[in-house]
């Protein structure tokens, strides 16, 4: 019997361990890059922060711009809906009848002797200077047009109306029931609470609600969230989408747009409740206006938001009870009236205010309807 012996040699011996080391080390090479997939580098992983922060302040951007211009659309359909209903207001006063004071007439008639009451001018003056009196009284813009600030407890006095139209009446009864008798407190007391801030808003507000069904919200015409009471004084206001009070001017002498061009470069329409052009003034204490103020052009009254920003960036002229200006008062009834200001000097309501923080263009963000799109 043969036998067959295999002797293995010690390069045999050495060559197996090497395989299997091999083969050992291969394993371990696919066991590191199966465990690095299922994790990042820390450059990895700053890059993917830094990647989704980038997005996040484009979707913020977005999401800003987004609510912005809802702010603003909010804010000009309300200012349109304004619009519209003063507009009917306002266009009226061409043609209604005044009931001008026998006191008053007799009283110009003496000073500018005998034959003034045939003389065409001062008939058409004494009309004029009515009917911009009661369009204080019955679309006021600041409380002097309500209430006598001596005595608030009295209606404002009159110059050349008869009597005090029966409209500015109903606004002093709101007064008092929302705030003379709301808060238990006196008529004086009332007018220096109301006063203190956002005047011509809170009057806007008694101009379109009064007579409505429910005048504590909006009336009929209006929305919720066009209402607040932002200073908490008992009266409310239009609100605009940034949540701030909806101001107006009902002459806005000063204020430059697209429907009332600079004064000073002529060629402007002439004032629909003046057609003679008469200055009107020279039957007041105050005397004719100096030569350098034009007047007797067409105004539009100004219904304006702050804007994002919250500053006005022009004169409303407001009469306040704390530091009381006389001119202001004698001036009430002449929308052309030039007020000396102790900051700003000579100014016309609607002016452009400066403010130097803001290169003088704060009022550019104001959304208001003299703006094409909000009319």
């Amino acid at each position: 019997m043969n036998t067959t012996v295999t002797i293995r040699t010690p390069a045999a011996h050495a060559r197996r361990p090497i395989h299997r080391g091999l083969r050992l080390a291969r394993r371990c090479d696919r066991a590191d890059s199966l465990r690095r997939a299922d994790g990042f580098t820390l450059i990895e992983l700053m890059v993917s922060i830094a990647v989704i922060g980038i997005i996040a302040a484009f979707l913020a951007g977005a999401v800003f711009a987004a609510q912005e211009a809802g702010r603003k659309a909010d804010t000009e359909a309300l200012i349109a809906k304004l619009h519209s209903q003063m507009a009917m207001r306002w266009e009226d006063y061409a043609t209604r009848r005044v009931g001008i004071s026998p006191t008053f007439q007799q009283n110009v008639f003496s000073s500018f002797g005998a034959g003034a009451a045939q003389q065409a001018g001062v008939l058409a003056a004494m009309r004029v200077l009515a009917i911009q009196e009661m369009m204080r009284f019955e679309l006021p813009d600041q409380y002097i047009d309500i209430v006598n600030p001596m005595q608030p407890d009295q209606p404002p006095a009159t110059t050349a109306l008869r009597a005090v139209p029966s409209l500015n009446s109903a606004y002093r009864r709101r007064i008092s029931r929302q705030v003379v008798e709301a808060d238990g407190i006196s008529w004086s007391d009332a007018y220096q609470k109301i006063a203190a801030a956002n005047q011509s808003s809170e009057c806007l507000y008694l101009i379109m609600t009064t007579g409505m069904i429910d005048e504590t919200s909006g009336g009929e015409y209006f929305t919720d969230s066009d209402v607040g009471d932002t200073d908490d004084d008992g009266m409310l206001e239009f609100v605009d989408g940034w949540g701030r009070p909806i101001e107006w001017i009902r002459w806005p002498t000063a204020f430059v747009s697209d429907l009332q061009p600079d004064p000073s470069g002529g060629n402007l329409a002439p004032d629909p409740f003046n057609p003679t052009h008469v200055d009107e003034q020279t039957l007041t204490s105050n005397g004719a206006r100096p030569n350098r103020a034009v007047f007797g052009y067409r105004l539009t009254p100004l219904i304006v938001s702050l804007g994002r920003d919250g500053y006005e960036g022009i004169h409303f002229v407001w009469y306040d009870p704390k530091s009381p200006n006389a001119e202001i008062l004698a001036k009430a009834n002449d929308p052309y009236g030039v007020i000396n200001d102790a900051d700003y000097g000579d100014i016309q309501r609607g002016q452009v205010r400066p403010d130097p923080e803001q290169q003088d263009r704060s009022y550019e963000d104001n959304v208001h309807n003299h703006l094409v799109g909000t009319r």
